[in-house]
């Protein structure tokens, strides 16, 4: 039913955007294609509102504390990653409208508020370029387009940051990481990535673009071939991270985050 209403909604609104896809409220401007000026502050505000960790920027109900997604990370190939919002509720509706539905125009809106996201947290002015996660060319021949390649495209332009399309390699199609356990995806994606020209990356800070964070070893994988490149450091910006029913689990009645959730 969510999905159904999601996808009408979008055939009404797209290309010609005239509707919040967050909010249903008509837009003014129409700064982000898809997003109104209200609802991109309040996902800037996500960070403060929920609980994510500062270093993976996992989104996970529970304590504060150590968080569990990477207390093993080395932190020499990838120093940190951020996320825009959960993993859940139209957040994960609308990524997975992009990377599933071929609703493309999608990366408009999500790369504008990825490319905030960067701003607020720093790390625009820590980077030197934009670099997406690629696919396997068997793979990306078969959706018609790499996601996340929209999404940097998206994010370079909100930062005035080059896109490094094809700086970095998937060179096996590895199988699906959906359903795997958190050791089994680290041993499916390693080796996976390399860099077909070291001398492009040598020295370069790059902010390396993908999809979704869920246990980071995609992200974990790309940084390493990049950091074995030359790179002078690594960092990772997706639209979502963390498991579903986040939103459930720690929305209190009544907050902002919940308001906005309800919205839809």
């Amino acid at each position: 039913m969510f999905r159904e209403w999601l996808d009408s909604l979008l055939d009404l609104v797209f290309p010609e955007t005239e509707v919040c896809l967050l909010c249903m409220k008509e837009l003014a401007g129409r700064a982000f294609r898809g997003v109104c000026p209200d609802c991109a502050v309040r996902m800037m505000d996500l960070g403060r509102l929920l609980q994510a960790c500062p270093r993976c920027g996992f989104f996970a109900a529970g304590p504060g504390g150590p968080c569990l997604n990477c207390s093993d990370w080395d932190g020499k190939s990838l120093r940190r990653s951020v996320s825009v919002a959960p993993y859940d509720g139209v957040y994960k509706e609308l990524i997975n409208s992009l990377k599933y539905g071929g609703r493309k125009e999608l990366a408009v809106p999500l790369g504008r508020l990825m490319a905030g996201k960067a701003k607020q947290a720093g790390l625009a002015a820590a980077a030197d370029i934009v670099v997406p996660v690629p696919l396997f060319p068997l793979r990306e021949e078969e959706r018609g387009y790499n996601q996340s390649l929209l999404l940097a495209g998206e994010v370079a332009r909100g930062l005035g940051l080059r896109c490094g399309e094809g700086l970095l390699a998937r060179t096996r199609h590895e199988k699906s990481q959906t359903g795997l356990g958190r050791q089994e995806r680290r041993a499916n994606i390693q080796g996976v990535f390399a860099v077909p020209d070291a001398g492009k990356i040598a020295g370069r800070r790059v902010l390396l673009v993908d999809d979704v964070l869920t246990t980071g070893a995609t992200l974990l994988a790309a940084a390493a071939a990049l950091a074995e490149a030359g790179a002078g450091a690594v960092y990772g910006l997706t639209w979502a991270a963390g498991a579903g029913n986040y939103l459930t689990a720690q929305a209190g009645s009544g907050t902002e985050t919940e308001k906005l959730y309800n919205k839809q």
